[in-house]
């Protein structure tokens, strides 16, 4: 009696191991042999023969040729479309999105100064020219006299010539029409030539052009002037500076390229000079340049 309770303890505890660990090694036996369904090729119902994946791409399709999709309060569209400051990308609305007349001047003059000048009078400047101006040009030259220098400059009476605590931007055209033997100095503020307390902007040394700024008092001028290459010097050239105060950089544009960008050593001393224009030659020659237009910005 006692052998026969033992016999059927047995054979529970065979069929329970069987019952547990059989199943596992079937499944690692026949595993490479069971196929993963692929989910977006099943029929999406018993009623209907278009896949899952179907489904999906007829769904995306609906919604994307639905012109009222995301115009509901709340959605993307209408989101954007109220928001108080509409944040596309630097330089994306282009000129052909603007209707003629649409830009008045208020929208350019409210907050910023602008001057524009093809130098047509040099009433307001500082100069020892003697070349003339012509419509939309003015030259400057020097004569055969060695080391002749030629400048103009321009003050501001009851104000600041170059404020370094407000941003600004300044672009001019020039002709360049020799690469030797001349000095040549132009942008805004002024240059230990002209004993001014800061500038920036461009330096011609015979064939070089530097980018650079001045900052100090006569006799104790620091300066840092970077040599730009790939330029070729002789012709006409765009030159610009752009300063933005609040983040604290100073970039130096030649045919509306950046050659130069300062996020240190940048002066911090305002001058009464505002903006300058120099040439001299370093020899017993004639060297001018032709000045075609300026313009300048900063906030009020």
């Amino acid at each position: 009696m006692f052998i026969k309770r033992i016999d059927i303890l047995t054979l529970i505890c065979l069929v329970v191991l069987f019952g547990v660990f059989a199943p596992l090694r079937l499944k690692d036996k026949y595993k490479n042999f069971m196929a993963d369904p692929n989910w977006g090729l099943l029929e999406k119902s018993q009623t209907s023969d278009e896949t899952i994946e179907e489904a999906i791409d007829r769904l995306i399709e609906a919604h994307d040729d639905d012109a009222n999709a995301h115009i509901g309060t709340g959605k993307s569209l209408n989101t954007h479309k109220t928001q108080a400051v509409v944040d596309h990308p630097a330089d994306s609305i282009v000129q052909d999105k603007i209707g003629d007349g649409q830009v008045t001047l208020n929208k350019l003059t409210q907050e910023n100064r602008i001057l524009i000048s093809a130098f047509e009078s040099l009433d307001c400047w500082l100069n020892n020219i003697t070349g003339p101006n012509e419509i939309g040009s003015l030259i400057m030259q020097t004569t055969n006299a060695i080391n002749t220098q030629k400048y103009m400059m321009s003050t501001q009476s009851g104000g600041v010539g170059l404020d370094w605590t407000k941003d600004f931007y300044y672009q001019t055209t020039i002709h360049i029409t020799y690469d030797t033997t001349q000095l040549i100095y132009f942008g805004v503020g002024g240059t230990e030539l002209l004993e001014s307390a800061s500038g920036a902007g461009f330096k011609i040394l015979n064939g070089t052009i530097y980018a650079g700024v001045i900052e100090g008092e006569p006799g104790d001028y620091d300066s840092d002037w970077v040599e730009i290459s790939g330029i070729t010097l002789i012709g006409t050239h765009i030159f610009r500076v752009e300063y933005d105060q609040s983040a604290g950089t100073l970039k130096f544009f030649i045919d509306d390229v950046v050659v130069r960008t300062m996020t240190s050593g940048i002066p911090t001393t305002n001058s009464d000079a505002f903006l300058h224009y120099e040439i001299k030659n370093t020899d017993a020659v004639n060297r001018y340049i032709v000045l075609h237009d300026l313009i300048y910005q900063r906030p009020r």
